[in-house]
């Protein structure tokens, strides 16, 4: 493996898999505010792992890279920023299992649901239909769900001063996808037969996705998954289809996820800063190995609650 393979993989080691003492963050001083942000998420959205609303629902956390413009949060990275990205998962020797790359079809529409389901009288919800292939069988595998954000934290890439190690507000914030935005959301899955027989779509999404997969001791099972993705969007499935088969550029995504915050979190003994850190820094080192002529470090940008009292309720669209 490489120097910048190995960089990137520093929160793929026991530091980011195993309990960690509470004077942490004195050896990450400089991820201190984002890190610091980011257990708060995780400490507001606990009652959802600890009193699930339903078997079907589930808490996903989550870290997105993209990049923040005007306090707004795009996911996509560019090809450079992707392909680097992918080279350095795609040189790491020591997955639980690495999924092939695998595409769905989203359909995103609007639809009432019942009280049982978390839907209120005169109110819609953005669901999502997914189609895809299951990998194992073969077998077309048809998914409903709707996502409620809970909550976000956004972080910019910024440089930091090589003598000093705090931050140089003298030059350019770097901006080249390895902004990270992270997230808190409940996702429930719904049964086909509350569902309407047609609708009429908000947008179609065709995603091409590769999955690499980390186990952490203490855990059974795979722990955080990294997710590559080519998406393309479209009014219709026509639409995106036509995209698709033109060549035009889709869009580059890449996610971190923690796929099991309850388990994790009793191997810290329930301390939020733990996974926290660990999430961060699986975004950190590749943004490391990435810019390995200066050094860079992530602040936090704004606060916003997720949620709009208004006659739709749009969770997130992922």
């Amino acid at each position: 493996m490489s120097e910048a393979s190995r960089r990137a993989f520093v929160a793929l080691s026991p530091l980011s898999s195993h309990p960690m003492h509470r004077d942490v963050l004195s050896e990450f001083t400089h991820l201190r505010d984002v890190a610091m942000q980011v257990a708060e998420l995780i400490a507001d959205v606990r009652v959802h792992m600890d009193t699930p609303k339903s078997a079907d629902a589930t808490l996903e956390l989550e870290a997105r890279f993209g990049n923040i413009t005007d306090t707004q949060f795009h996911p996509n990275v560019g090809k450079e920023t992707f392909c680097g990205i992918l080279q350095l998962l795609e040189s790491f020797p020591r997955w639980s299992r690495v999924t092939p790359w695998q595409e769905t079809q989203d359909v995103f529409y609007t639809a009432e649901l019942p009280n049982e389901y978390g839907g209120e009288p005169g109110k819609t919800y953005l669901i999502r239909t997914s189609v895809g292939v299951d990998a194992s069988n073969q077998d077309i595998q048809i998914v409903h769900n709707y996502k409620q954000r809970l909550r976000n934290v956004d972080m910019e890439l910024c440089h930091m001063d090589g003598e000093s190690c705090c931050m140089n507000v003298t030059r350019d914030r770097v901006s080249d996808g390895f902004d990270v935005r992270v997230s808190a959301s409940l996702e429930q899955k719904l049964p086909h037969h509350i569902l309407p027989i047609a609708v009429s779509p908000e947008m179609v999404r065709i995603k091409q996705r590769k999955r690499f997969f980390l186990h952490s001791l203490g855990v059974e099972g795979d722990t955080f998954s990294f997710d590559v993705s080519l998406v393309y969007t479209g009014k219709t499935k026509s639409e995106a289809e036509q995209k698709q088969s033109q060549q035009v550029a889709p869009s580059f995504e890449i996610e971190v996820e923690c796929l099991k915050p309850n388990e994790y979190l009793r191997t810290t003994g329930g301390e939020d800063i733990m996974l926290a850190l660990s999430l961060i820094l699986k975004c950190y080192d590749f943004s490391a190995a990435m810019h390995t002529s200066t050094n860079v470090t992530y602040k936090p940008t704004f606060r916003r609650q997720a949620g709009r009292d208004s006659k739709h309720k749009f969770p997130i669209l992922k």
